[in-house]
């Protein structure tokens, strides 16, 4: 019996060894540390703009409103660095034809291609050609009257006004044109100088002006006369006999050589009732009462009757303007008259027309 006893004895004691060594903990292990002296590298990313990370008011994002399109049908686009004496001489021509055509006319310093409508019929442009032929390209419904120098174009909405040098003998081309269109059987004529270079282009160009037009100009009725009468004089106090030459062949509108006019031939062209084409500045010309019009240079040219045929859908390409007929008698150079005057000027001024006869 004591056997068994000290047996359990022993083996609860050995259980208790047992149990007592499994509960001690076993100690970590110390760390070790190694360092190659390379530092961590550390990522940052770019901040940017501080204000373009912080929210905005949306009132604030909105943009501008376009501007609103313009309910003309003419516009004229004349920055502020455009020549003002020409703007205001175009906007005034585009507001007379627009009263007298039922149309509405707007001008413009600025101009946007929003404000560009399908009632926007033709734009008058005094601004960078570059821009006015964006502009065409961009509204081909839309036609343009460029006042410049543009280099070349393809766009058949794009018209071109160019401003060119008049030669002597275009200006007097041109007084024999205007006197056989205002004159009843072309019963015209003209006193020149002899012998002096300038009085031969004056004599022939205003020769070949005439008969460009009217061919022989021949009269209809007596005194059956081809004109026109040409009398040539020396000098300017020789007029009287000039006169008495025209006033013989039945001469109702005469050309004075600008040299050669005074004071004195322009109140005997009044007492007998002749009609007169001057040049712009010529001796005398205030006083006359029989003036059928004046051609001048160097203005800035009527574009009523260039309008009217760019509305009629007519392609111009480029236009040479310089000189032009003002202080019209519009009861001789009626309206029609005028627009054919225009267009053989036009021709003139292209270089279509001599206005010497051939070989000069």
């Amino acid at each position: 019996m004591k056997k068994n006893i000290l047996k359990a004895l022993s083996l609860a004691l050995i259980l208790a060894f047992l149990l007592v060594a499994c509960t001690k903990e076993t100690p970590a292990p110390t760390p070790v540390i190694s360092s190659n002296n390379t530092p961590i590298p550390v990522v940052t990313e770019p901040v940017g703009d501080v204000t373009s990370q912080v929210p905005t008011n949306p009132i604030q994002e909105q943009s501008p409103e376009p501007p609103a399109q313009s309910q003309a049908q003419l516009l004229l686009w004349a920055p502020a660095s455009a020549d003002s004496a020409m703007a205001q001489t175009y906007g005034a021509q585009l507001q007379a034809y627009a009263s007298q055509n039922a149309l509405r006319f707007e001008a413009f310093e600025e101009l946007n291609p929003g404000q560009l409508g399908e009632q926007t019929q033709l734009v008058v442009a005094l601004a960078d050609p570059a821009d006015v032929q964006a502009m065409a390209e961009a509204h081909v419904h839309v036609q343009f009257l460029l006042v410049g120098k543009l280099q070349e174009s393809s766009l058949t909405n794009l018209h071109v006004l160019s401003q060119t040098q008049a030669l002597p003998e275009h200006i007097s081309f041109l007084a024999g044109l205007a006197a056989v269109l205002g004159t009843p059987e072309y019963r015209v004529g003209s006193i020149t100088q002899i012998n002096s270079p300038a009085g031969t282009l004056a004599r022939d160009g205003f020769l070949t002006g005439a008969r460009y037009y009217c061919g022989l100009c021949r009269s209809r009725y007596t005194p059956l006369v081809v004109y026109p009468i040409q009398a040539e004089i020396e000098a300017a106090e020789n007029w009287k006999g000039a006169l008495d030459s025209l006033l013989a062949q039945s001469v109702k509108t005469v050309f004075v050589q600008a040299e050669l006019s005074s004071p004195e031939l322009i109140d005997a062209l009044n007492s007998h009732g002749i009609s007169l084409v001057a040049v712009e500045g010529q001796n005398g010309i205030e006083a006359s009462q029989t003036l059928m019009g004046v051609l001048s240079t160097g203005g800035v040219a009527d574009i009523s009757p260039i309008v009217e045929r760019i509305l009629a859908g007519e392609s111009l390409g480029t236009l040479h303007v310089g000189l032009d007929v003002t202080r019209v008698n519009e009861e001789k150079l009626t309206a029609g008259k005028r627009i054919l005057f225009e267009r053989f000027k036009e021709d003139l001024l292209n270089g279509e027309i001599k206005a010497l006869p051939h070989g000069q």
